[in-house]
């Protein structure tokens, strides 16, 4: 196997955690392949991480969203606010004031479970 073996395929959404880890290499194949030029957006990053984190039943913090959406932190805090403004992702405050957490909101939820099912069907 190599590192060309993912490729999303309509059968691949049967499950919907290996679609989304599968969109993860994707994103790191094209990465590979074309590493002069920025691809992706901070925003759908973070939005896909949150739902797999979601389907996995873990916690996301600030930290590791501008992690996975390979932006500086300040970049980061950015594209969290206006994912929080539009209603998509939502602060979760759990007992640990240090350290933020965070979640879609059920309308973020819709909005990415809308976008698998339209993509499934292709």
């Amino acid at each position: 196997m190599n590192n060309f073996s993912c490729i999303c395929t309509k059968s691949s959404f049967a499950n919907r955690i290996e679609w989304i880890k599968c969109e993860i290499k994707n994103k790191e194949l094209r990465k590979n392949l074309l590493p002069d030029i920025m691809l992706g957006d901070p925003a759908w990053e973070m939005l896909v991480e949150l739902y797999l984190a979601r389907l996995e039943s873990r916690k996301v913090a600030t930290k590791e969203l501008g992690i996975v959406a390979a932006v500086p932190p300040t970049t980061s805090l950015r594209w969290i606010a206006h994912l929080q403004k539009t209603d998509l992702i939502v602060r979760e405050s759990g007992e640990d004031k240090r350290r933020s957490h965070f979640a879609l909101t059920e309308l973020g939820l819709f909005k990415i479970e809308s976008y698998l099912s339209k993509v499934s069907s292709i």
